[in-house]
């Protein structure tokens, strides 16, 4: 029994301690950089979190970007990108389903096959970003008379997405093709 309660002593009196030697540490530490420094630590440790989950969001809001544009050029409806595009957007996704109806009588079915997130850089205060992308699309044009699928093609490109927060929700205000990626024979 007294065995027992010396074990049980020793075990009380070594967290005593290791709480004495934790805490006289994180007073060395807090004297050491300052109260100032310890707050700035910390304030930096939150702006990194927020940095990490904005760009999170923003290859979100690309991703689906591409998901709806092909239901978009499926169903001959800009409108079903209204909810993720800004005006501008908006009107050029208009502009080039008009074109291939009216203009060519044909439709776009497209297909995506692989993206690649390279990069996020995000703008002052957080409130646009550059995103850069990888991206593999298998896409044909189909007669809107006839219905015949034309040739099936796949395309491989860089492509640069703008995309703006506007009212707390991140929008694409502008897709640009950089160049497209060759194969190497």
């Amino acid at each position: 029994m007294k065995t027992e309660e010396t074990h049980t002593k020793k075990r009380t009196g070594a967290n005593r301690l290791f709480r004495l030697v934790v805490l006289a540490l994180a007073l060395f530490i807090a004297l050491a950089l300052g109260e100032g420094n310890v707050q700035e630590l910390l304030a930096d440790r939150a702006e990194r979190a927020a940095i990490a989950k904005a760009k999170e969001a923003v290859g979100e809001v690309v991703k689906q970007y591409n998901e709806k544009i092909i239901i978009a050029h499926d169903q001959n409806n800009p409108a079903v990108m209204t909810d993720m595009v800004t005006p501008a957007e908006l009107r050029r996704i208009d502009t080039y389903i008009t074109y291939n109806n009216y203009e060519k009588n044909q439709t776009l079915s497209n297909r995506l096959l692989k993206i690649k997130i390279v990069s996020v850089a995000l703008g002052a205060e957080q409130e646009s970003a550059r995103v850069k992308t990888k991206e593999t699309w298998s896409y044909r044009y189909i007669d809107k008379k006839t219905k015949r699928a034309g040739k099936s093609e796949t395309v491989r490109y860089k492509a640069t997405y703008v995309v703006e927060k506007q009212a707390g929700q991140w929008l694409v205000d502008e897709v640009k093709i950089d160049s497209e990626i060759k194969d190497k024979t």
